[in-house]
Order: C-alpha cells, then sequence, then structure tokens
C-alpha cells in the first residue's frame, strides 16, 4: 500500500481540498482512506448505531462486549508487530516528554491507538496494492513525535520502511488571515468554536495563539518529513486549477516510484 498523506494544521481545508481532487480524479487509480474504510465497513453508520444498541443491552444482562473490541485490535496491532515496535517507541517517548495534561495523553494515546495505529494496519490489510491519500495519518496526527527524527535522523529513518508509514507527504498551508477565515466557517459550521479534539468553545486569544502554535509545529513536522527523505508537495489547500493539477502529477509520480501504477 502506497500511502500519501495531507499534513496541515485542523481547519486549514485539507478534507475540503481531497473532496476537490476526488472530483477531478478522473481514471486515476488512487482512493481516499474515507472511501477505503466505507467499502470495508459499507453501512459503518447503521453499524455503529446497531453496535452501541447491542453493548446497552448487553451490559443490562451483566456482560461486557468491550474484550471482543480489543481483541480484534490487538490482533491486528500484532500482525504488523515489527512495523509498529519503532513508531509506538517513538509516540510515547514524545507523550512522555510532552507538557500537556494527564487526561490529555490518555486521550491522545487512546486516538493515536485506534483511529490512526489501528485504521492504518486495516487500510493495508485490505489495499496492499493501492494508492491511498489520508486526511489524517501518522504524520499528521502524530507530529510531536515525527519530529524526534530531526534529532536523531539515523535512528528514525528505520521509519520509512514500514509497510503502515506514509510515503509522500502533501502539506498545506494559508497565511493567517485567510487561516483565521476558514476556521471562523468552521466554527459558523459546526454552531460552536471547536478547532480539535483537545480545544472547545476557544477564545480569540486562544484562537491566535493556535494559529501560531500549530503553523510553526506543522513547519517543523514538514522539516522532519524532508529529514526522512519523504517526498513532500507544498501547496495552499485553495482547489484552483494549477493546485490541483499540481496534486494529481504529485500522487502519479509517487505511485510510479513506489510500483503501484
Amino acid at each position: 500500500m502506497v500511502a500519501i498523506e495531507l499534513l496541515g494544521p485542523s481547519g486549514i481545508g485539507k478534507t475540503t481540498f481531497l473532496k476537490t481532487l476526488q472530483k477531478a480524479r478522473g481514471n486515476a487509480d488512487w482512493i481516499t482512506s474515507h472511501e477505503a474504510l466505507a467499502s470495508i465497513y459499507p453501512q459503518k453508520r447503521r453499524y455503529y448505531q446497531v453496535e452501541r444498541l447491542v453493548s446497552r443491552i448487553a451490559r443490562v444482562f451483566g456482560f461486557s462486549l468491550q474484550k471482543r473490541k480489543n481483541d480484534e485490535l490487538v490482533e491486528l496491532i500484532k500482525k504488523y508487530e515489527a512495523d509498529c515496535a519503532l513508531m509506538f517507541e517513538m509516540f510515547l517517548t514524545a507523550l512522555n516528554a510532552s507538557e500537556i495534561e494527564v487526561w490529555q495523553k490518555i486521550k491522545t494515546l487512546e486516538f493515536n491507538i485506534r483511529k490512526v495505529l489501528y485504521r492504518r494496519a486495516l487500510l493495508h490489510n485490505h489495499f496492499k496494492d493501492s494508492i491511498i491519500l489520508l486526511d489524517e495519518g501518522i504524520v499528521q496526527n502524530w507530529a510531536r513525535s515525527v519530529k524526534l527524527a530531526l534529532e536523531n535522523p539515523r535512528k528514525y529513518q528505520e521509519l520509512t520502511k514500514s509497510v503502515l508509514f506514509p510515503k509522500a507527504v502533501m502539506y498545506f498551508e494559508l497565511d493567517d488571515w485567510e487561516f483565521r477565515k476558514r476556521l471562523s466557517t468552521r466554527f459558523n459550521t459546526y454552531g460552536k468554536r471547536k478547532i480539535n479534539l483537545l480545544l472547545e468553545d476557544v477564545t480569540d486569544e486562544e484562537i491566535e495563539r493556535y494559529i501560531v502554535r500549530t503553523k510553526q509545529s506543522s513547519r517543523k513536522t514538514l522539516e522532519a518529513c524532508k529529514c526522512l527523505n519523504l517526498p513532500v508537495l507544498e501547496l495552499q489547500p485553495v482547489a484552483n486549477e494549477e493546485n490541483i493539477d499540481k496534486a494529481l502529477n504529485f500522487i502519479q509520480n509517487v505511485g510510479e516510484t513506489s510500483g503501484a501504477v
């Protein structure tokens, strides 16, 4: 599987750009992670609704179905033990050194195991010969960890040999004014000032700090990707013809280089 990740701050427009890219895809042989997951779980929404209902009924009778779910996750990650080992060590090292609150560390750990690592292993398990674009992935969600490559490039160069690690990155950045405008659009859409899982109901001052902090952080993550010799395309998340063409050509070149097309 050839994974290409979209990298950039939450709210900058990665998912919107990806949707536009899908419409311009034509006969190109690649899919998004959302399309891939939908093919694995064709009735995803209904599936989760039924699952929640069954779990609640089971708890009424004193049973728990959680262990079964955990076993599925563990078994799949066991299959990719060699690929996960260095990534998980890197993630825990960065998380331990982080100054965020303990509850945030717990939430981050759970999210990155269940929603990132597990999904990457699941996608590779089903789409070994495909090119997949991800707007949420290891580099984007484990950014703090990936930056360790800047401190020890020789050690973390091994990451790129993993079948779960992305083969290339599309990096998105905007000026502060346009970024602020896009965040406002997001707030209006969702009816609350929510940026990501850890920042809800933010003030204007927090938004300004968020813009500066996340842009600096994303730029440093980009440096780490280059340090790991990953192919990188830098773009503004503006869906004009020039940017769409650049993105489609980049995907094609990465696929050809990796032997996927």
